[in-house]
């Protein structure tokens, strides 16, 4: 099991290292008329919210502003820190373990990924399911929120 996600972490890297090279592209990118039409079919009433959410998460990977990016997940939520998952609770929590969740390697493979995203019934993924996000009722309306880390 720890050869397993040793060599996960390792393709990863090289990957990453490789300037994301060689990816197999069967996500539809944003703004894609295909995309579009996949999200009006599973989440008719957020397509237009999708953009304006999905711009703040690009724009806090960009700047490693975990503030911001707290405050767009869906808590409580569980991510691999140091080799162990653990359950973040609050916005706090996951401030406080930013750097060590989302480390340098991970934000440039999303960041290499920012224009792949698949649509299904179960939400939007970012990349191969590194990052998902669905729409969540608050305060009687519904929004986006990031549901899962798969770092």
């Amino acid at each position: 099991m720890k050869i397993s996600r040793w060599l996960s972490k390792c393709l990863l890297l090289l990957f990453v290292s490789l300037g994301c090279l060689g990816q197999t592209v069967y996500q539809l990118k944003a703004g894609n008329k295909e995309f579009q039409e996949r999200m009006s079919y599973y989440r008719p009433k957020n397509v237009e919210s999708f953009d304006l959410f999905y711009d703040q998460i690009i724009d806090s990977l960009e700047s490693r502003d975990y503030r911001v990016m707290a405050d767009l997940i869906k808590y409580p939520i569980k991510v691999e820190v140091k080799g162990k998952y653990i359950t973040l609770l609050s916005r706090a929590e996951f401030v406080k373990r930013g750097e060590l969740i989302m480390e340098d390697n991970f934000i440039k493979l999303l960041l290499c990924e920012r224009e792949k995203l698949y649509c299904v019934s179960q939400g939007v993924q970012l990349g191969r399911g590194e990052l998902w996000f669905n729409t969540m009722t608050e305060d009687d309306r519904e929004i986006w929120k990031l549901i899962a880390i798969n770092n």
